[in-house]
């Protein structure tokens, strides 16, 4: 399973069989897959080396080199934040200082 669907573990235990088998668009517009697959991640075979995953958060369908899931913070974030252990909140800009306590 994802991160994010580790997360929403209730969320993803909720789901019905219905659900699970539904097709959800990839973003690439290559395929659809049934929702069951992106829990765990998607390796869409056009995209070379995409894997795509169900965002829970966000409700959509996220790329992974595009988004990651704070275990800490609980929500998917841009691939561009990170989780300052200072303040305890994820804040923009890889290179950059946390926002919020300058750490």
């Amino acid at each position: 399973m994802s991160d994010c669907a580790i997360g929403n573990a209730v969320v993803v235990r909720s789901l019905t069989n219905e659900q699970l088998e539904s097709f959800i668009p990839l973003p690439c517009d290559h395929e659809s897959v049934p929702l069951k697959k992106l829990i765990g991640g998607y390796d869409c075979p056009e995209c070379k080396d995409e894997t795509y995953f169900l965002s829970f958060c966000h409700n959509t369908v996220e790329q992974e080199s595009c988004t990651w899931h704070c275990s800490i913070c609980g929500t998917c974030r841009d691939w561009r934040e990170w989780h300052c252990d200072q303040c305890n909140r994820c804040t923009y800009g890889l290179s950059l200082p946390c926002a919020r306590c300058g750490s």
